[in-house]
Order: C-alpha cells, then sequence, then structure tokens
C-alpha cells in the first residue's frame, strides 16, 4: 500500500494537461494545485502552459504563503 503523501498527490494529478469542451472548443487545460479549480489554456501562457500550476496570481501567493 502506498504511503499518501501530499505533495506526489498534487503533482501527480493536478499537472496533466486534459482537453475539455469551452462554448464548443476543445481546449487544454489543468487543475490549479492550490484550489483544484480547473482552469484552461490562455493566449499568454501558450509557450509554457506545462509549467503554469496556478490558476490566479492568489492562488499563488497563498501556497507560498502556507
Amino acid at each position: 500500500m502506498d504511503v499518501y503523501n501530499e505533495d506526489t498527490h498534487k503533482s501527480e494529478n493536478f499537472s496533466k494537461i486534459f482537453k475539455i469542451v469551452d462554448r464548443g472548443v476543445i481546449k487544454e487545460a489543468k487543475c490549479c494545485i492550490e484550489c483544484g479549480k480547473v482552469f484552461v489554456n490562455r493566449k499568454k501562457w501558450k509557450d509554457n502552459f506545462k509549467d503554469v500550476k496556478f490558476c490566479s496570481q492568489k492562488c499563488k501567493l497563498n501556497h507560498k504563503n502556507s
């Protein structure tokens, strides 16, 4: 049986890129590692979407403070 490790659990499940349908258009999406919200690829992330971990600056700051 595997030991639960929060960091491993989050990185495995939340860093995966998957496809969703948004208003009839198929888009890449991920889950925020802080709040779990699903967010889609944005124009400003087109070159580094694989490295994006948070849906917003607020989640990024909350993660640093916790």
